[in-house]
């Protein structure tokens, strides 16, 4: 372990660098107020507390700068509100501990909105903001480098200037985008056009370089060998445990294909909005887009005679990756 316990939690200064990570789930459920900012504060997930925590202002304050009664609708509006009033007591905590000059906050998401639980881009490109007082040397820009979330930790440590093995990483620390001069480019580590960029979700995995990504899915073996009846005892059990939830709209049957995030015709509840966007190509076993020309995957060029030159070579590059991991994942990890 790196880094001590963080300061801007035990209220100590700080004379070594430290890590905090603050994970929250807004903007998540729940979304009844009487389940959220009207829940009782002294409630945690270990035990109820003998007093509330005072950090984040009362219910009434957010009611204020929410026009609930106008709107019902309005309520991830509210976890909007919550989470900034959030990361304000952080910051405020941060100057109070005279630790706002010499500290990088980092804030990015789990995952897209557009399509939850899957390996487009509506799934795994998130917003991040790379953070610090006074900004970078190219402070306010979008970069157009590439930078993966397994970048996070070894680039972290590199900033804090602690000593690790870059080997023992599966990312690559982007320190130098962050601090490359006015015009200069992006570093060979990270530049668009150079750098493979693996991703994997359920039983997706694939590979994304340049302008192009492709992604196979592939289901185990003992998940292709189940029966019609056993497919069926599957599909009725995720059905039993939907209950009333808002996304229970999936409809399939016990001989529709299965998920790209579980073992389940016709996919989990997590995969509906990403099956809405791509509903032409969404169960297609290998996939290949270029993104330049369609940003919304809706064409997928695998079987295009044009592009298989293209789909040879990221194949044998998820196979490069695949190969070097524990595991196991279809043809991609036999060995010839």
């Amino acid at each position: 372990e790196p880094f001590p316990p963080a300061p801007a939690t035990t209220g100590e200064p700080a004379d070594q660098p430290f890590f905090l990570w603050m994970a929250t789930t807004l903007v998540h459920d729940p979304f009844e107020l009487r389940n959220s900012i009207d829940a009782d504060r002294r409630s945690t997930p270990y035990r109820m507390l003998d007093m509330p925590v005072e950090l984040l202002p009362q219910s009434q304050s957010i009611r204020k700068r929410v026009p609930l009664e106008a709107n019902p609708e309005y309520l991830r509006e509210v976890c909007v509100v919550w989470l900034d009033d959030a990361i304000g007591a952080l910051f405020a905590k941060l100057e109070e501990l005279g630790l706002d000059d010499n500290t990088v906050v980092v804030f990015f998401n789990d995952h897209g909105g557009e399509a939850k639980a899957t390996l487009y881009d509506g799934g795994v490109r998130t917003p991040t903001i790379v953070w610090r007082k006074g900004g970078f040397p190219q402070s306010g820009y979008n970069t157009d480098a590439a930078v993966a979330s397994s970048d996070l930790a070894p680039t972290l440590l590199d900033i804090a200037g602690v000593p690790y093995d870059p080997k023992a990483f599966d990312g690559v620390s982007f320190k130098p985008v962050l601090y490359r001069q006015q015009g200069a480019p992006v570093p060979a580590s990270h530049a668009m056009e150079e750098r493979l960029v693996f991703m994997e979700m359920g039983f997706a995995k694939g590979v994304m370089k340049g302008r192009w990504k492709y992604f196979a899915v592939r289901h185990p073996e003992w998940a292709l060998r189940l029966t019609l009846e056993e497919r069926q005892q599957l599909l009725d059990d995720m059905i039993a445990s939907r209950g009333n939830m808002p996304d229970s709209r999936i409809v399939a049957n016990a001989s529709s294909p299965f998920g790209l995030s579980c073992v389940v015709p016709g996919g989990c509840d997590a995969e509906y909005q990403a099956l809405q966007n791509h509903p032409n190509t969404y169960y297609d076993k290998d996939q290949l887009y270029d993104l330049p020309t369609d940003p919304k995957e809706l064409v997928n060029r695998a079987t295009d005679p044009s592009c298989q030159a293209k789909l040879q070579e990221l194949k044998d590059a998820l196979r490069g990756v695949l190969r070097t991991a524990p595991g196991t994942f279809a043809e991609f990890t036999e060995r010839l």
